[in-house]
């Protein structure tokens, strides 16, 4: 006898795969493929450095001659990394798996808490596929960002803050959600703490508790995550100095600018939001149709008083996780030195907040489609899985970005020695990943300030004998397209 119920299970099984593919296919450009963003190229050359001698977590440095003390950042996305480098070695390819495992373990909590609002697990592709549609998300998978790390544990606070609304071991709840805001502060500092906000979110929307009782649990969460940050200052010193500098260099950091206006940061969060919004109103009209041909909207998606969460309306939810997200735009505006990746851990609660508009639209699309056109879509989204697949191992070894600074890299540092220093001009000061591969690649230390190092480094720009360096250098003849090599004289 035929299985009637295949297709239908099929059909979410193949929307997990399209969601997967895209990804996949999203990220194939940059993730088995050489060269990074400046940042993330730092921060894993941070973290080589730590994997040598892991008993050193609060001395962090980036290279000879820059950064000799790392504070810029809380350590705990580094003190990860360099486990990934202690296990697996200092191929180019070890941070880019551990970005990338980052966000899928993200991805991963981004479904239980699905669960826990009481939705149906066969419809957690939802969330995931609206959070791939975010242009940041596929680009921070491949560049080693703090947000993704940071991004795990955000996610993990609003989901033990959702199990403690159970009543069930409320303060164990408690307790771990104040544990995973620390780890949040810990990985990228104050931008981690915007989820303390989701008491008051709930609040305002459900207003099935008092004001002081919300009020309470969150103080309760602030005053534990305190004591967490007490004792590690406490009991070690070398958190204390670590911290101390940091802070000191965030207070300096409040007169930088990247930009000209404080609304930067919602242009960009907004715009990183527009595929999503796209896929939002299509099924909206959708909807409408529907209602035409005599479909009802479904009155309730929750199970009733699941978890402990009473919310019955979809837009009350969609307004409570989209408050949360903009909980973490809008304090980035207090500074001019915004970039869009700052905001990167909101995403995931915007997906959830547009799952939940179109999840019953979503519910009846699947009813009327036919068997032969489930079978289809299985069979396009098992096609895009597979594509994803080829995609990254087609692209293995390639390179990505800044080709001609990796490939003159490459050969000059057959000729440079592994923990040599290289003098560059003036000129080539600004040139920040130049500075990052020459490390993580052969542990060779740049430097701008002074000259007389036994190599020089000059990029095509610079006139070798306008500088009066002929006295000093001589050129080693090596095969490259921008970046020449020279000797100190013996």
């Amino acid at each position: 006898m035929r299985n009637r119920r295949l297709p239908y299970e099929r059909i979410h099984a193949a929307f997990f795969l399209a969601a997967t593919g895209i990804f996949l296919l999203l990220v194939s450009p940059g993730l088995l493929t050489e060269g990074m963003f400046l940042d993330g190229l730092w921060y894993s050359s941070i973290a080589d450095n730590l994997s040598s001698d892991l008993s050193r977590l609060w001395h962090l440095s980036y290279t000879n001659t820059i950064n000799t003390e790392f504070y810029s950042h809380p350590p705990l996305a580094i003190w990860l990394e360099s486990l990934w480098f202690a296990v697996l070695g200092e191929a180019f390819w070890v941070e880019k798996l551990c970005s990338f495992f980052s966000i899928v373990l993200a991805a991963s909590v981004l479904v239980l808490i699905w669960k826990q609002l009481g939705f149906e697990m066969k419809y957690s592709f939802l969330p995931l596929f609206f959070l791939v549609l975010v242009p940041d998300i596929s680009w921070a998978a491949t560049n080693n960002m703090l947000e993704n790390t940071m991004m795990i544990f955000v996610l993990l606070t609003v989901l033990f803050m959702l199990k403690s609304y159970d009543g069930k071991r409320k303060w164990l709840f408690v307790l771990l959600s104040s544990l995973t805001l620390f780890l949040s502060f810990m990985t990228k500092g104050f931008t981690g703490l915007y989820t303390l906000a989701f008491p008051f979110c709930m609040w305002l929307v459900r207003r099935e508790e008092t004001f002081m009782k919300m009020f309470c649990d969150t103080l309760w969460i602030l005053l534990l995550f305190m004591l967490w940050f007490t004792l590690m200052v406490t009991l070690s010193d070398s958190a204390q100095t670590y911290f101390r500098n940091y802070f000191t260099l965030v207070l300096n950091g409040v007169e930088v600018r990247t930009v000209s206006s404080r609304f930067t940061i919602i242009y960009k969060f907004v715009s990183q939001l527009l595929p999503s919004v796209c896929i939002l109103i299509m099924f909206v009209l959708y909807g409408i149709k529907l209602r035409k041909n005599g479909f009802r909207k479904e009155k309730n998606l929750f199970r009733k008083e699941k978890n402990g969460i009473k919310i019955h309306k979809s837009l009350d939810l969609s307004v409570v996780f989209m408050l949360l997200a903009l909980c973490g735009v809008v304090p980035v505006m207090l500074s001019l030195k915004q970039r869009g990746f700052y905001v990167l851990t909101v995403y995931p609660f915007c997906a959830i907040a547009f799952s939940v508009l179109v999840l019953s639209n979503v519910k009846k699309m699947f009813e009327i489609w036919s068997d032969r056109t489930k079978n289809i879509i299985f069979a396009l989204s098992l096609f895009l899985f597979v594509s994803g697949i080829a995609a990254n191992v087609f692209n293995f070894g390639r390179i990505g970005r800044d080709e001609t600074k990796i490939e003159d890299m490459k050969v000059i540092l057959r000729k440079v020695g592994r923990g040599d220093v290289v003098s560059v001009p003036l000129s080539m000061r600004r040139e920040y990943s130049l500075y990052g591969y020459y490390y993580r690649y052969g542990k060779v230390s740049l430097t701008h300030l002074e000259m007389g190092h036994e190599w020089l480094l000059l990029d095509d720009g610079n006139d070798f004998e306008a500088m009066r360096l002929d006295t000093l250098y001589v050129p080693e003849d090596l095969p490259t397209k921008r970046y020449r090599l020279y000797r100190l004289k013996r």
